[in-house]
């Protein structure tokens, strides 16, 4: 089953806010969806306790390296949807988390500092897709914008799409070293 990883190195980019939106969603419509809470944190965890959490949307928290390929094997075979929410740093959990991705999301805000970091979640990716020999899917998604912006930050894409991922800042989908992906603004 699909299981769709969150990361980027940079906390506060909206990993969790867009995993819990996703999930919910998937949830809302009808499928059963297992969200694995990799922060230490525990954001999801401490959100599924209060009553919004739908009946069909499981919280598995508690979770570090040694454990994470595991947990995802085990949500993998009793939901449709699995989704990984990472911690914002540059850890091993990450590269094994992408080891079981069927697409990977990178959110990032429109600003330079984070453009850099989500071009290390690039690295992270492409190391992955090298040792496995497989693509892995993956895109990246502006948070916290607005279309309406007359100004945004034309260059943060640049560290992104340096690292062969795309991104601009008008809402396009762009090609660097043969790698494309979709970015939309939440």
């Amino acid at each position: 089953m699909p299981a769709i990883v969150f990361i980027s190195p940079k906390g506060g980019v909206g990993k969790t806010t867009a995993s819990l939106v996703l999930g919910t969603q998937f949830a809302k419509h009808g499928a059963a969806v297992t969200m694995i809470d990799a922060n230490p944190n525990r954001p999801l965890r401490k959100w599924g306790t209060g009553a919004h959490c739908p009946e069909n949307l499981s919280i598995v928290s508690n979770v570090h390296e040694e454990s994470i390929l595991d947990v995802i094997d085990a949500a993998a075979s009793t939901t449709p949807f699995v989704i990984v929410d990472l911690e914002g740093t540059a850890a091993k959990i990450a590269l094994l988390a992408v080891s079981q991705a069927s697409l990977v999301i990178i959110p990032m805000q429109p600003s330079n500092l984070d453009a850099d970091q989500a071009s290390r979640a690039l690295v992270v990716i492409a190391q992955q897709q090298r040792m496995s020999r497989r693509k892995v899917p993956h895109a990246v998604l502006f948070t916290r914008t607005s279309t309406g912006d007359p100004h945004p930050d034309h260059d943060a894409h640049r560290p992104v799409a340096a690292r062969g991922g795309c991104a601009d800042a008008r809402n396009r989908v762009s090609r660097a070293r043969g790698v494309s992906c979709d970015v939309r603004f939440q």
